[in-house]
């Protein structure tokens, strides 16, 4: 049966596990996530390792099969999606901002998100500082640990007004290839990435809401690959953390003791959480046997010590103690027996360990009971994060020695990071100077300057164009464009090329100075004769014969030159504006400006970002670019009368 769903509201949440995928699809609000089904694919190969994709094309066959099958299920076309990614090598840091603010305006949620982003660009410039060899990280989620304004602590500053806004956030890095690896196995399925978070951040969001922060409560993903940790404590989410043995360790200890494949591994240790007393498998010699849960446990018990060692460790090392509840999630989670082992491991009372994603959740509606298990906690939390988050991965790249953070969607090219480096595209294409245009005694004539020289881009020192694509730690070197020289050509100057004696000049009709510069378009009248003796003819005389060949001595320095201009009415207003006969008038950004127009030929979009004033530093969303209502791209030519717009969507 088909849904009455709307496109625009549907959010498509992946988990991509290293066991199996599962798809969640459902509507978004502020306040509520709304589940309207799911489907879940197990590899058909070990085609991942540790949350690390290795067979890119084999995961993306799998995600295709469930967009495909959840997409004819209900009737929708899925286009976005949100992603998490494991904590594989993950690192963590936290970083206090501080902002000064308009103490007379309400903090609006705009502003709230761009001083997180500002501290979350701190965050990751910080982080390579301490390291130089963690160029290859990118920030794939955070959270806020506090906000203080003015001084004071407040749950959240939207609404509130003040003077200085002081916030602190805790940001997750994860090695850049591990993201490209999600961005690659999405982009052969036709997905744009709407959110990317991490998983324990996913989880956490999912099992402790918000108010219940207050306590110290840990929770740990265990899945295939990885174990995800996550604490929360005095209402913030203080730490995340990793260790790198999760469920996979348990199947390869089955597979080395009972000599079976891993897939047969993979069953008989998801039989151990079912309601029976008997394991069955065949093992690789075709052979079937029986055991009894007991004795299979008792198999993998020193795998499980290791494991709950493991996370107890790093529990322990970054909640400075115990935590007062523990929730473990993911699939790894439901080996019997795992609960009682972490508490006793952490010292806490057996109670206060349990597994989450058992119970209904807060914000999170489901269409079945069937998803009230740890195993799908973190595609609802990844589903349920994408409306908290308007932050995509971060990376940083460097333009001319610069860092510059940027948000990591898809397809990042030279040209954004130049943008927010506050590098325009128009300082890299030359300038040749028109040629200029005069009528020497009716006669056409031109005169050249000299050709432009083109910028040059680089990235990591090979050649590149503003369409290169860029990855996280890529140094961008730019050396700027110079223009061509205007063609210069004086009274002077033009009189020395005549061989007879110049007995007057006149432009346009007006006598004129000896060193006025000749302009486009100028009518120039020069009157010479064989004889100076001719010169009587004219009341003020323009120059004496030259000594030689070659040589001019102008004898009067009174020619005058009234340069010609038109007058052209403002369609805004009807108030006349003068410009150029050479230009074109364009409304920029609801204002009339007057734009050159060189060589005949029409100016481009790009050259419209030399008339306003936009903080490329500061994005604020997507950069809006349009033409009379269209979207526009950089190297469309712009006309007379053209409706420029330039801004960011959320100004």
């Amino acid at each position: 049966m088909k849904r009455n769903t709307r496109n625009s509201q549907v959010l498509f949440a992946l988990d991509i596990g290293t066991r199996s995928i599962v798809g969640v699809v459902g509507n978004v609000s502020d306040d509520s996530f709304e589940v309207f089904d799911h489907e879940q694919r197990l590899h058909k190969k070990r085609a991942m390792r540790d949350g690390q994709i290795e067979d890119i094309n084999l995961v993306a066959k799998t995600v295709v099969e469930i967009k495909d099958v959840l997409e004819e299920r209900n009737g929708i076309t899925l286009n976005k999606v949100s992603i998490a990614a494991a904590g594989r090598s993950l690192e963590t840091m936290r970083t206090i901002y501080e902002q000064d603010i308009n103490e007379d305006e309400n903090i609006t949620p705009e502003l709230v998100h761009s001083i997180e982003f500002n501290a979350i660009s701190d965050a990751l410039d910080n982080f390579a500082q301490n390291d130089a060899s963690k160029g290859g990280f990118s920030c794939v989620g955070y959270d806020v640990v506090s906000y203080k304004l003015d001084g004071y602590l407040l749950s959240t500053p939207v609404g509130h007004r003040g003077s200085h806004i002081v916030i602190e956030i805790i940001a997750a890095f994860l090695p850049f290839s591990v993201v490209r690896g999600l961005y690659s196995v999405t982009g052969l399925c036709g997905l744009t990435v709407e959110s990317l978070t991490l998983e324990p951040i996913a989880a956490i969001n999912a099992v402790v809401p918000p108010d219940v922060r207050l306590l110290n409560i840990a929770i740990t993903d265990i899945g295939a690959g990885t174990s995800d940790i996550g604490i929360s404590k005095n209402g913030s989410i203080v730490a995340y953390d990793m260790v790198t043995i999760a469920g996979d360790e348990v199947t390869e200890g089955l597979m080395k003791h009972y000599l079976v494949d891993f897939n047969m591994g993979e069953s008989m240790k998801f039989k151990l959480s079912e309601d029976n007393e008997q394991v069955s498998f065949t093992d690789i010699l075709g052979i079937t046997h029986s055991c009894s849960k007991d004795s299979v446990l008792n198999t993998i018990d020193p795998v499980l010590e290791k494991l709950c060692d493991s996370i107890a460790e790093s529990i322990l090392s970054v909640n400075d103690g115990p935590p007062t509840a523990l929730f473990l999630v993911g699939g790894g989670s439901q080996v019997p027996g795992l609960c009682t082992k972490m508490a006793s491991k952490l010292n806490m009372p057996a109670e206060r360990v349990t597994l989450g994603g058992k119970h209904p959740y807060r914000s999170i509606t489901l269409h079945t009971d069937a998803l009230l298990t740890p195993e799908f906690v973190t595609p609802l939390g990844i589903g349920a994060t994408s409306r908290l988050t308007h932050i995509h991965d971060l990376f940083s790249v460097t333009v001319n020695g610069e860092k510059i953070t940027m948000p990591g969607t898809e397809n990042i090219k030279v040209l954004d990071a130049l943008l927010l480096a506050g590098i325009k595209a128009s300082n890299l294409i030359g300038r040749s100077p028109a040629p200029v245009t005069y009528f020497l005694n009716d006669e056409k004539k031109t005169l050249r300057g000299t050709l432009s020289t083109p910028g040059e881009v680089s990235v990591n020192n090979a050649p590149a164009t503003l369409d290169t694509e860029i990855r996280q730690g890529d140094e961008i070197s730019v050396v700027f464009a110079q223009n061509g020289t205007p063609p210069s050509l004086t009274i002077a100057e033009l009189c020395a090329g005549f061989k007879k004696t110049v007995l007057s000049v006149k432009v346009n009709g007006k006598k004129a100075k000896k060193n006025y510069s000749i302009q486009h378009n100028d009518a120039i009248v020069v009157s010479v004769g064989d004889d100076i003796d001719d010169m009587d003819d004219f009341d003020e005389p323009g120059a004496e014969a030259p000594d030689h060949d070659g040589e001019l001595t102008l004898k009067t320095d009174t020619f005058e030159y009234v340069e010609v201009k038109e007058t052209l009415t403002d369609d805004a207003d009807g108030s006349p504006q003068t410009k150029s006969a050479r230009g074109i008038r364009v409304c920029v950004n609801d204002e009339w400006i007057n734009v050159p127009v060189q060589d005949g030929e029409s100016p481009l979009f790009l050259d419209m970002l030399n008339f306003i004033d936009i903080d490329t530093k500061a994005a604020k969303g997507d950069l809006i670019l349009s033409i009379n209502d269209y979207p526009a791209s950089y190297t469309d030519n712009v006309h007379d009368g053209d409706k420029v717009l330039i801004r960011w969507s959320e100004e």
